[in-house]
């Protein structure tokens, strides 16, 4: 049935007129077959994370962990050098929490590691709905990594007044934990939660302050 030139160009395919052979008394017409090769076009996964931006949220969260809090700071930073990762080799499973020093909307979540370091993430996010209720998502993944340290993202969306972000890391295969980093996106020129704020310090004559 015809229903219009529109359907003639998904997936890349044109309208197009082709000749028939007519007889005089329509007694043999004829229609040229065609093969036309109809393809989708490749993903190129351009502009599809474009209006979203990694954001470091170093001195505005707070961090608690079962063990090792110190490193899951770390986590927070790009470095990749063994000072600066996670490393658990007393149990098969742990935990990370992040505590947003004031909310702020988010809108991805990634993690970046290396081989086989662990093979089940449950993040869950907390956050206020539009009449201040805290409401939470969780979300369970399944994360394989190569011989490098590379990111998987692990969550892609949207969600305002986010406050706190857990992970549950688990490794079915051994007493081993391994990540080199956390990371946060954010849309463009979104807020980010509060800076810590420190007091300036006198030491040998000279000011020295955090880093903020």
């Amino acid at each position: 049935m015809w229903t219009g030139t529109k359907d003639c160009r998904f997936l890349g395919g044109e309208f197009v007129y082709v000749k028939r052979h007519l007889c005089k008394d329509h007694s043999n017409d004829e229609w040229r077959r065609v093969t036309k090769c109809v393809y989708e076009p490749k993903v190129t996964g351009r502009g599809l994370f474009g209006s979203i931006n990694k954001v470091n949220l170093e001195n505005r969260v707070e961090v608690t962990a079962k063990r090792y809090a110190s490193k899951a700071i770390n986590l927070l930073n790009s470095k990749m050098d063994k000072k600066n990762g996670y490393d658990d080799h007393k149990d098969n499973k742990t935990w990370i929490k992040y505590e947003f020093n004031s909310p702020a909307p988010l809108s991805g979540l990634g993690l970046v590691s290396f081989g086989k370091s662990f093979d089940y993430v449950h993040i869950t996010i907390r956050y206020k709905d539009s009449k201040g209720e805290e409401q939470k998502r969780d979300l369970i993944r399944k994360p394989t990594f190569g011989s490098k340290p590379s990111e998987v993202r692990l969550w892609t969306g949207h969600l305002s007044n986010v406050f706190q972000v857990e992970y549950f890391f688990g490794n079915s295969k051994a007493k081993e934990l391994h990540i080199n980093e956390v990371t946060f996106y954010q849309e463009k020129d979104a807020k980010r939660p509060m800076l810590k704020v420190t007091e300036e310090k006198k030491v040998k004559g000279q000011f020295g302050f955090t880093q903020v």
